[in-house]
């Protein structure tokens, strides 16, 4: 269930990687129904991060009752967007929907939850990388 959705306006030459409807499409295709904050970014020249589309998940604490996913979307120039769109249609969206599952599927005691899980796909040399904890 999106939450929540900041989504400034882009240069022309630069393109989301992911539409909001696609998002929404992996969280009910996994059955997610936790909390879940979309921030979508502009790509900066100068900025040396090649990290495009950034999961993090949030375990309940004393200041928010519930457990959610804040997930960056972040903008590349156009023909990097047309480059690498099949991969991360493919690869990449799939495997934020099984990451996510899986997590959501542990029980609340689990050693293996913690508050540094996140979700992380790289762009470089044309192509992409998937980083997951």
């Amino acid at each position: 269930m999106i939450s929540s959705i900041k989504k400034p306006k882009l240069p022309r030459e630069q393109t989301y990687i992911y539409k909001t409807s696609q998002i929404e499409k992996v969280l009910n295709e996994n059955n997610i129904e936790t909390n879940v904050y979309l921030n979508y970014k502009r790509f900066y020249q100068n900025c040396d991060s090649k990290c495009i589309f950034n999961v993090l998940y949030w375990l309940p604490n004393e200041n928010v009752p519930y457990d959610r996913f804040y997930v960056s979307i972040h903008a590349l120039k156009t023909d990097d967007v047309k480059l690498i769109m099949s991969k991360m249609n493919d690869i990449a969206l799939p495997a934020f929907g099984k990451w996510a599952k899986n997590i959501l599927s542990l029980p609340s005691n689990s050693t293996k939850l913690n508050h540094n899980m996140s979700f992380n796909v790289y762009f470089e040399n044309e192509d992409i990388f998937i980083i997951a904890n």
